[in-house]
């Protein structure tokens, strides 16, 4: 999706209490709420993903989500309806790394098993999320930040463009699954 093109989505709309964080200098929004939960990086430019993604770190993103700038607030989060699924075939990329053996006739997987021809065939990562108006289907619910100029109980928050995403254990700081809503 193009600064110039659009696209109708599906919607959903929650009314809410969340953490949310303005990164002036990066001309990004985060939200984010719950143990488990999803946050997403909105650039505030239609066209600001490229940039987002070359500027993204590991070191950035705790400097985004970090509690000093996160503040609480009501929130009317308006998200797009998404659902993802992916599948990698990882065998050929652990092989590359040197896991050869593991894949050989001549493995030997004795700590996990007595039978002595166990080898692995292949390696699968298969990943889904759903995100809805209950929620995340493998976390809390989220959001993103649109136009706060109106002055009503909740600020609003409208993911109508191009972001980031991920969903991140708060107490481990680890995150589980990163993507991004490009196009519906």
């Amino acid at each position: 999706v193009l600064q110039r093109e659009s696209r109708p989505v599906q919607m959903m709309c929650q009314n809410s209490t969340f953490s949310v964080a303005v990164v002036a200098a990066e001309e990004m929004k985060n939200l984010e709420r719950g143990e488990l939960s999803m946050l997403v990086l909105l650039p505030d430019d239609v066209s600001g993903l490229e940039q987002l993604e070359n500027k993204i770190s590991f070191e950035k993103l705790a400097e985004w989500t970090s509690p000093n700038v996160m503040e609480k607030k009501r929130v009317k989060v308006y998200l797009p309806r998404m659902k993802i699924e992916e599948k990698y075939n990882l065998t050929s990329v652990l092989v590359a790394l040197g896991m050869t053996d593991l894949f050989s006739p001549s493995a030997n997987l004795s700590g996990i098993s007595s039978a002595k021809s166990l080898k692995m065939s292949a390696a699968i990562h298969q990943a889904y999320m759903e995100v809805n108006e209950e929620g995340t289907e493998m976390a809390g619910l989220a959001g993103m930040m649109g136009d706060t100029k109106h002055s009503s109980e909740f600020e609003e928050f409208r993911a109508d463009h191009p972001f980031l995403f991920l969903i991140k254990h708060n107490p481990t700081n680890s995150i589980l699954f990163f993507g991004r809503y490009y196009s519906p």
